[in-house]
C-alpha cells in the first residue's frame, strides 16, 4: 500500500527531528539574523547564511510560529494563507515574503537538510511596523502674554510604535518645573510662558523603520515695556537758543511700545521714539520724561527725568560806572550788565585777575564791583567777562581815579647872582594835571609850572610858594622854596684874557677855512633851472657830524631831514646827476659853480660837505630804484638845519600809490602806468611777499598756488588776480626789464576784505523809562569790518553825558535814557569794498511832559466850545478832566461843551497819565464868558446911524 503525501511529509519531518536530535540542532544555529524589521506593505527576504551546494538540499521547511509556511523535499508544499506571497530560493534556503502586514510579526524558523550533511536550522523575529507620516503640532493659541498663562502643544502622527521628541529652536526640550511632557511625550505643556518660549517648536516622531518632523510652530509672546531709557542725541548739558536737539526713547517691548512725552509733567504732542525740538528757546528748558506703553500687555513704564538747559547767548555786555565822580576817597561802583543767561561774571584789572582789597567788595552776584574808598592805585582798565556754558562776552572800562595834588616839589637854585637867569620848576603828583600858582612873599606872580626869570633883581629874593590845585578833586597842596639874590663878584683878569684869546682863535680858523673853500671852487652865478616835471622820493640821512661846516651861515645839525620836494625850481641850489655818468654835472652855490667829471667826484663832495668819512654814504634811492639826479639846498627854506634832497628814480610811478582793495571771491587788477613799448619787454616779473608768482620772458612761469588765478598783460606789465582770498593781502612788486634802458620796479599793497553781511542791532529786551532805565545797542555783522558809524533819525550820533560809544564803536551805551534818545538808530558797517546799514527803533517811555489846553480861555455864551488837551508822552497819555475840582466822565483828550452856559464858566483841569511810566501831570484853564455882542457890531451900528442921519437930512426917508 502506497503512502500519501501527508504521510510522507510527516515522515520527513519526523526524520528531521530524529536526525536533529542525534546530530545536534546547534549545527544549524545562526543561519538567520536574530531580528528583522519591515514596514507594512513591503517585501521582506529572509536570507540564510548558507552557500549553494553541488547537490540540492534533501529537505527545506519554513514555519511562522507553529504554522508551516512552505516545505520542500521532492515537492513544494505551501501553507494556507501564503499562496502567492512567498518565494523559496532552493540553492540557499532563503525565503521572500510579500505584501507584509502587521499580523506577519512574529518568530520565523527554518529547517534545512543538506545532502549527506547535518541538519541546518535557524530562527529570527520579524517586526512589521506601520511607517511614520502626517506629523503635525496642534495648539489652542499662539498669541500669548508673558507670565500670564500656559500653552499646550500636542503632536499627532500616523504610524505604529511611535516615539516623540521636541525641540525649541535647536535645543532639545526636557521636562522641568515649567515644562511637562505627557501622553508618551506627544503633549508639551509650558506654564507661565516667557519671551524665550517663542520657538520655533518642532515635534519629531520615529519608530524602528521611519521618522517624521512636524512643520515648525512659533509662539508670539508679548512682553514689556522694560528697560525704558531716555537719551539726548548729543552729550551736552546746555544748549544755546536757536539750537536743534533730539531726545530718544527706547524700550524692550513686543510689540513695539507707543511713546508719550512729558515736559515738567505736562504731556507733549508726539508719540514716536524721537522727540525733535527745533529752534529752541528758554521755554524749552525743564525736565523731560518718556512713558512707553504696550497695547498687548497693557503695561507701561516711565523713564527717569532728563533735564535740558536752554540758555540765551550772552550779548550786550557793558561796564557802566556810577554817576559820581571817581575821586580818591570817594565811593564808585562799576556795574556789569548783559543780556542773556548769565552764569558767571569774572572781573579783571589790566589783564590780570582782580585782587580784592579791604575797600573793594562784590555784590549782586558779582554784578557790581564797589570801591568803598578809592585810592589812586585803583586806576586802570577793568574788564568784566560774562559767560555761560554756551557763550561769553567781555566789556572793558577804563577807570581814572582823580587824586592829588600831593608831593608838591620845587626844583631850582637857592642862591642866584644879580642879573642872572634862573628857573624854578614846580611839580606835583595829580590826576588830572594840577594847575599851578606861584606866590612870592605873599603876592601871586605866575600861573605855570615853570617860573623863569631872565634877569634877576634884588626883589626876587624871598620865599616862593607853589600852590598846586586839582580842578576835579578841588584839593590844594603847596610847597615853599627860598631864593637869595646876591651881588656878582665879577670875572678875574685871567678868565677875561682866556675868553679873548679863544675868540681870536675861532675867528682865525673860520677865516682860513673859508679861504680854502674859495680857492677850491670857481664861483659864478647861475639862473634858476626851468620848470621840470620830476618824480621825487624822500629819504632820511643821519650823518655823524664831528666837525664844523665851512659855510658861515650854517650850524652843525644833529640831523639832516630830507624833504620831499615836488617843485625843485623853487630852490637855487641843486646837484644834477644825469643817467649818463660820463657827462658833466653841476653844483650851484651862492655865487658860484663847480664842475666834476663823474659821479665819484660828486660823492666825494658830499662826503666832504657832510663829513661822512667815518660813515657810509648811500646813493639816494627808494625801493631799489636807481636815481638819475639829486637836488640839495643849504639855504634856509623850512628849517635852519635841513638838507633837501630830490631824487628822480627810474621806475617810480609805474604803479598807483595804493593800497588796492578787493573782496573775497572777487578780482583786482594791478594796472601799471606804462604804455606798450615798440619792442616788447625782455621780462616781466611779479612777486608777492618776496615770492615770485609769475615770471614772463619767452614763456610764462607761474607759481602753483596762483595757477588759473592770474592773468598777465604782457604789453603793459599789468596783472589781474582772481578768486581773491584773505591770504592774498600784502605787498606786490613788479619788476620790468625793457628792451633798452634801465630796469623798472614798482610796489603796491593789496588789502582783501570779506563782504559785509548779516548786520544787526541787538538791544536787551526791556521796557525803558526815562531817567530810570539804561540800555545799550550793539551793532554786529559778518565780514571784515573796518568802520562802524552810528546815526539817529538820519543824523550822526554824537556822544554826550548820557550817550557813550565803545572804543570800537560796536556798542552805544545810554545811561540813563532820556526822551531825546527815543527814535530810530542806524548802524552803518563798512569796509573799502562793501557797506551795510541796519536800523533799530528804540522806544523810550516818558512823560507826560508839556501838558497844555488849547483853544480860547474865553467863549461866547450859547456857543459850542472844544477844549483840546495835549501832552508829550510815550506811550500816548490817558486823559481825564475835572471841572471846578470835581471829576467828570470825560476820558478823552478833547472836552466838548455843546452849549456854553453860565454854569459852565470855571476851572477846567486836564490830567494826563502815562500807564507805563505811571507818571501824571495836569494843567488848569479858566474858561470865562466873553461879551454877548460881537466886537464888530459896534462898527456896523455906527455906520447904520450915520446912514440914517444922512437920509433924514436929505428928506428921502423921514418926511419933515
Amino acid at each position: 500500500m502506497l503512502a500519501t503525501p501527508d504521510k510522507m511529509e510527516t515522515a520527513a519531518i519526523a526524520i528531521i527531528i530524529i536526525l536533529g536530535i542525534f546530530s545536534g540542532l546547534t549545527n544549524g544555529a545562526g543561519v538567520l539574523p536574530d531580528t528583522v524589521n519591515a514596514a507594512v506593505g513591503e517585501t521582506l527576504k529572509f536570507t540564510t547564511t548558507l552557500s549553494p551546494t553541488e547537490k540540492p538540499f534533501t529537505l527545506m521547511n519554513w514555519k511562522f510560529g507553529d504554522r508551516d509556511i512552505i516545505t520542500s523535499d521532492f515537492l513544494n508544499r505551501t501553507g494556507p494563507g501564503y499562496e502567492g506571497r512567498i518565494t523559496l530560493f532552493p540553492l540557499t534556503g532563503s525565503l521572500e515574503l510579500w505584501n507584509l502586514a502587521s499580523s506577519d510579526s512574529g518568530e520565523y524558523r527554518v529547517f534545512i537538510v543538506p545532502y549527506e550533511e547535518a541538519v541546518k536550522t535557524g530562527s529570527t523575529r520579524l517586526q512589521v511596523y506601520e511607517p511614520v507620516s502626517n506629523v503635525e503640532i496642534y495648539t489652542g493659541s499662539t498669541d500669548l502674554v508673558e507670565f500670564s498663562r500656559l500653552v499646550r502643544l500636542s503632536c499627532y502622527s500616523a504610524g505604529s510604535s511611535l516615539f516623540f521628541s521636541w525641540t525649541n529652536v535647536t535645543s532639545h526640550v526636557t521636562a522641568s518645573d515649567r515644562v511637562q511632557l505627557s501622553d508618551g511625550g506627544s503633549v508639551l505643556t509650558i506654564t507661565s510662558v516667557t519671551r524665550y518660549d517663542q520657538g520655533p517648536f518642532l515635534c519629531t516622531v520615529s519608530n524602528s523603520i521611519s521618522n517624521g518632523i512636524s512643520p515648525q510652530v512659533n509662539l508670539s509672546i508679548s512682553f514689556g515695556p522694560e528697560n525704558t531709557n531716555l537719551t539726548l542725541s548729543t552729550s551736552q548739558d546746555y544748549f544755546e537758543e536757536g539750537s536743534d536737539i533730539s531726545l530718544l526713547c527706547s524700550s524692550d517691548s513686543r510689540p513695539e511700545a507707543h511713546f508719550t512725552w512729558f515736559l515738567n509733567g505736562d504731556q507733549l504732542p508726539g508719540t514716536g521714539p524721537e522727540l525733535r525740538l527745533m529752534n529752541i528757546n528758554m521755554n524749552y528748558s525743564g525736565n523731560y520724561s518718556c512713558m512707553a506703553f504696550n497695547n498687548k500687555t497693557l503695561r507701561n513704564q516711565t523713564t527717569q527725568s532728563l533735564t535740558v538747559f536752554v540758555l540765551e547767548r550772552i550779548s550786550g555786555v557793558s561796564v557802566v560806572p556810577s554817576t559820581n565822580l571817581a575821586i580818591e576817597g570817594n565811593s564808585v561802583n562799576l556795574t556789569c550788565d548783559a543780556a542773556g543767561s548769565v552764569f558767571t561774571r569774572k572781573w579783571m584789572k589790566d589783564g590780570s585777575n582782580l585782587t580784592l582789597a579791604d575797600n573793594i567788595i562784590f555784590y549782586d552776584e558779582n554784578r557790581v564791583l564797589s570801591f568803598q574808598s578809592l585810592t589812586k592805585h585803583e586806576s586802570g582798565e577793568y574788564s568784566c567777562k560774562v559767560s555761560n556754558p554756551v557763550s561769553n562776552e567781555e566789556a572793558r572800562h577804563i577807570l581814572v581815579v582823580n587824586y592829588g595834588p600831593e608831593n608838591v616839589q620845587i626844583k631850582g637854585p637857592s642862591e642866584i647872582s644879580l642879573d642872572k637867569k634862573f628857573t624854578l620848576t614846580c611839580s606835583a603828583e595829580s590826576t588830572p594835571y594840577a594847575a599851578y600858582t606861584w606866590i612870592l612873599n605873599g603876592t601871586e606872580i605866575y600861573y605855570l609850572a615853570d617860573y623863569i626869570k631872565n634877569t634877576t633883581e634884588h626883589s626876587d629874593s624871598g620865599n616862593y610858594t607853589c600852590v598846586a590845585w586839582n580842578r576835579l578833586t578841588g584839593r590844594i597842596s603847596s610847597a615853599v622854596h627860598g631864593l637869595t639874590v646876591k651881588e656878582d663878584e665879577g670875572l678875574s683878569a685871567g678868565a677875561i684874557a682866556g675868553i679873548v684869546i679863544a675868540c681870536l682863535a675861532v675867528v682865525s680858523f673860520a677865516a682860513g677855512g673859508f679861504f680854502i673853500y674859495k680857492k677850491k671852487f670857481r664861483v659864478k652865478s647861475k639862473p634858476k633851472p626851468k620848470e621840470q616835471s620830476i618824480n621825487t622820493s624822500s629819504v632820511k640821512l643821519e650823518p655823524q657830524i664831528q666837525e664844523e661846516h665851512i659855510y658861515e651861515d650854517m650850524q652843525t645839525p644833529e640831523q639832516f631831514e630830507v624833504m620831499n620836494l615836488f617843485q625843485p625850481q623853487e630852490y637855487d641850489s641843486y646837484i644834477e646827476l644825469p643817467s649818463s655818468l660820463d657827462t658833466l654835472a653841476h653844483i650851484d652855490q651862492v655865487g658860484g659853480t663847480a664842475e666834476f667829471e663823474d659821479r665819484l667826484a660828486i660823492v666825494d663832495l658830499l662826503k666832504h660837505l657832510l663829513h661822512l668819512d667815518r660813515g657810509t654814504f648811500q646813493t639816494v634811492s627808494e625801493s631799489h630804484h636807481e636815481c638819475s639826479f639829486v637836488v640839495f639846498n643849504f639855504s634856509e627854506h623850512k628849517c635852519s638845519n635841513c638838507l633837501s634832497i630830490l631824487a628822480t628814480c627810474v621806475g617810480e610811478g609805474i604803479l598807483p600809490a595804493g593800497p588796492l582793495s578787493g573782496a573775497v571771491g572777487g578780482k583786482v587788477k594791478f594796472t601799471t602806468t606804462l604804455r606798450p613799448p615798440e619792442s616788447p619787454f625782455l621780462s616781466v616779473s611779479w612777486s608777492f611777499k618776496a615770492v615770485n608768482i609769475i615770471t614772463s620772458t619767452s614763456t610764462n612761469v607761474t607759481e602753483p598756488g596762483h595757477a588759473n588765478r592770474i592773468f598777465l598783460d604782457r604789453a603793459t606789465g599789468s596783472l589781474e588776480l582772481r578768486n581773491l582770498v584773505l591770504e592774498d593781502s600784502g605787498e606786490y612788486t613788479v619788476t620790468i626789464t625793457p628792451d633798452a634802458g634801465l630796469q623798472q620796479q614798482g610796489k603796491i599793497t593789496l588789502s582783501v576784505y570779506v563782504l559785509i553781511s548779516g548786520a544787526t542791532i541787538r538791544s536787551p529786551a526791556a521796557i525803558l523809562i526815562e531817567d530810570r532805565s539804561s540800555t545799550n545797542l550793539t551793532c554786529e555783522a559778518s565780514g571784515s569790518i573796518t568802520t562802524r558809524e552810528w546815526m539817529k533819525d538820519g543824523w550822526p550820533l554824537h556822544e554826550s553825558d548820557r550817550v557813550r560809544l565803545s572804543l570800537d564803536k560796536r556798542t552805544v551805551f545810554i545811561q540813563p535814557v532820556h526822551s531825546s534818545n527815543h527814535g530810530t538808530y542806524q548802524c552803518r558797517v563798512s569796509n573799502p569794498v562793501s557797506t551795510m546799514t541796519v536800523a533799530h527803533n528804540l522806544t523810550v517811555n516818558f512823560g507826560p511832559h508839556n501838558i497844555s489846553i488849547l483853544e480860547p480861555s474865553a467863549a461866547t455864551l450859547g456857543h459850542k466850545v472844544s477844549l483840546q488837551c495835549t501832552a508829550a508822552s510815550v506811550p500816548p497819555a490817558n486823559f481825564s478832566w475835572m471841572f471846578n475840582g470835581n471829576k467828570t466822565d470825560v476820558k478823552e483828550s478833547v472836552y466838548i461843551i455843546e452849549r456854553l452856559e453860565e454854569d459852565s464858566i470855571g476851572n477846567y483841569t486836564c490830567n494826563a497819565r502815562n500807564m507805563v511810566t505811571m507818571l501824571e501831570n495836569s494843567t488848569v484853564l479858566y474858561l470865562r464868558a466873553s461879551s454877548t455882542a460881537p466886537c464888530w457890531s459896534f462898527s456896523v451900528l455906527l455906520i447904520c446911524m450915520l446912514a440914517l442921519r444922512e437920509l433924514r437930512e436929505s428928506g428921502r426917508f423921514f418926511p419933515m
